[in-house]
């Protein structure tokens, strides 16, 4: 079965430093630590919104495989401080991101089905989500690391997603395009009554430029070239 949509989450419940801290947490930061210098020049590099609770969405664009490859866009959200942040609530990426994309023209350009599965959750369906997987998940479970994590400071594969530009979007001409992307996320913690509740906002927008080459659009997008040799009559 084709996939919709290439996005890999990676995990990183193993990285948790205390179990208790993965579901509830009155400290929003935990210990500071050093960060090394390659670490805070891969951060600077990248495309960033401002940040918001020591939390930063990042935007890089890549072109592996010697360029043969379409334009990918990597997305991250980034802890840019020196502390260990807790009870980041693991919400799907695709059900907390949302990406828009302008031709040269300054249009928006339309998307295709995979694109249109990008669609982020509002707060009330985070947290149904997020109250059906504490229902269906012993206490145990819930606190090893399966819904909640920790950002470590300026680790950029916590939270990442990569993304093919020609399978979100219909490309049908080359140039320099405007990609907008906001993120949304949760975070668990104690209300005055002692119940877990949710902490959900937004990261401020990234926008970035990308140049889409006549090679990145897919064929079927292609215009049809004029036959230049014409029979002899």
């Amino acid at each position: 079965m084709r996939t919709l949509i290439f996005l890999t989450i990676i995990a990183f419940g193993n990285l948790i430093i205390r179990a208790a801290d993965q579901i509830v947490t009155d400290a929003f930061f935990g210990p500071r630590v050093i960060v090394r210098p390659e670490m805070q020049d891969t951060v600077d590099s990248w495309f960033k919104g401002k940040a918001t609770n020591g939390l930063v969405c990042a935007v890089n664009f890549d072109r592996p495989y010697g360029n043969k490859k379409s334009p990918l866009f990597n997305v991250a959200v980034i802890n840019a401080t020196t502390n260990f942040i807790h009870a980041f609530l693991k919400v799907p990426l695709e059900a907390s991101a949302n990406i828009e994309l302008l031709d040269p023209k300054g249009k928006p350009v339309a998307k295709t089905e995979a694109g249109k599965q990008i669609n982020p959750w509002s707060d009330q369906q985070i947290t149904d989500w997020f109250n059906d997987l504490l229902e269906k998940r012993s206490h145990f479970q819930a606190k090893s690391g399966s819904i909640t994590g920790t950002f470590f400071p300026l680790l950029d594969f916590q939270v990442r997603g990569e993304v093919s530009l020609p399978h979100l979007f219909q490309l049908k001409q080359a140039g320099e395009y405007t990609l907008h992307l906001k993120m949304k996320v949760a975070f668990t913690r104690l209300n005055t009554a002692g119940k877990i509740e949710l902490n959900i906002f937004w990261l401020p927008e990234v926008v970035a430029k990308v140049q889409i080459r006549p090679e990145d659009i897919p064929l079927e997008n292609r215009p049809a070239t004029s036959q230049t040799n014409s029979p002899a009559k």
